[in-house]
């Protein structure tokens, strides 16, 4: 169960079978350091993916599916408080590499250069950011899947299906596309770029 109790209920935990257990913190930035801490069991984390906490859950979307397939851990940062919540523990496993998904106003220079041997990725938009995205990761000019899913730009809550099906695209090696009504122009010209051999439509 990713989240605290006000967010997901203890009477879930009897509902699903299994071995159950709890990733959480007081906030969500440090509920993406206890989730950090998870990864970093299981395999060393060299590389992280910073976004905006508040603002900037279209940009992690963008990101998450790269994420899983390189093993990132996405780190939430504060506008004011910035990876503060995260700095120690990020000291402590010797990071190589940041990325930083999203503009300056998403994520300031100043808290860019604290973090180690940072780069930003990012656009005009939500959607150039996408697409700035796939362009910098998905190098190959065949891709098996491109998966389109809304981009929250009417409401935050269209996000969902490209969440949901982030780990499904890290395990195929392909994108989440995140679009309004149409492609952006940086968008159009990423995907006339490569040869697509499916193109899945998530949600309805």
């Amino acid at each position: 169960l990713i989240g605290g109790k006000s967010v997901l209920s203890e009477n879930l935990l009897s509902e699903i079978d299994g071995n159950v257990y709890r990733i959480s913190g007081d906030s969500r930035e440090k509920t993406a350091l206890e989730i950090a801490k998870k990864i970093q069991e299981l395999k060393p984390i060299k590389t992280i993916a910073v976004v905006n906490g508040k603002t900037g859950l279209a940009d992690a979307v963008s990101i998450a599916a790269i994420a899983a397939e390189k093993d990132m851990a996405i780190i939430l940062s504060n506008p004011k408080s910035g990876v503060q919540d995260s700095a120690t523990f990020l000291n402590s496993i010797g990071i190589e590499k940041s990325y930083v998904i999203g503009g300056d106003k998403a994520v300031s220079n100043s808290i860019m250069a604290t973090l180690p041997n940072s780069e930003r990725i990012s656009g005009l938009n939500r959607n150039d950011t996408n697409a700035a995205v796939i362009k910098k990761f998905y190098n190959n000019s065949n891709l098996n899947n491109l998966y389109v899913a809304k981009n929250g730009s009417g409401a935050e809550n269209q996000l969902i299906d490209a969440l949901a099906v982030g780990v499904l695209a890290a395990k195929n090696n392909s994108p989440v596309l995140i679009v309004s009504n149409k492609l952006s122009n940086r968008q159009h010209d990423v995907v006339k770029s490569k040869d697509i051999n499916i193109v899945t439509r998530v949600g309805g």
